[in-house]
């Protein structure tokens, strides 16, 4: 089965603090559906752990949230969204089970997967049909990047410019 690296930007919830602070360090270690919504367990490694509450309580997507831990450079905030996300349901739907830790850098989410070229598919169907911008990096001896056509959403890596984000896309095979 191919292994692939995918790269999704996250909208709103945590993935704003992340853009807002692209020095600081995100990994969600965990989360849970509940009856109402998802539990999310969310480390940052950081330096300013005061700016991380102060966005945190700003934050309208945020009802509330408890810090499970605190010190000078890592923070573990555990949290609860309202409802299941609708890009929560279309990844389930496709088959898939996101492998913990995900990284989460400048609004995007980073996960490794190993899948099927079938199961894949049905992964980019998820995120089209979402309108997430999404990139999907196959690493089985070739390399074929998946990339949301979308104006509204352009797909840029979290880690190029949309200049070389564009120059770096391959067609899907």
């Amino acid at each position: 089965m191919p292994s692939a690296q995918v790269k999704f930007k996250l909208p709103g919830g945590p993935a704003t603090v992340s853009a807002e602070r692209p020095d600081d360090e995100f990994r969600i270690l965990a989360t849970r559906p509940t009856a109402n919504g998802l539990r999310v367990v969310l480390e940052a490694q950081t330096s300013d752990s005061a700016a991380i509450i102060r966005h945190l309580d700003e934050a309208p997507w945020l009802p509330s949230y408890e810090v499970l831990h605190a010190d000078e450079q890592t923070m573990l905030i555990e949290y609860s969204l309202q409802s299941l996300p609708l890009l929560y349901h279309a990844i389930l739907s496709s088959g898939h089970l996101l492998q913990f830790p995900l990284a989460l850098r400048n609004g995007w989410l980073i996960s490794d997967l190993i899948t099927s070229h079938e199961q894949l598919s049905q992964f980019k169907d998820a995120f089209e049909a979402e309108e997430v911008p999404y990139e999907i990096v196959c690493s089985h001896g070739s390399m074929t990047a998946y990339s949301a056509e979308s104006t509204a959403h352009p797909a840029v890596s979290p880690d190029h410019d949309e200049t070389s984000s564009a120059n770096s896309r391959f067609a899907a095979k």
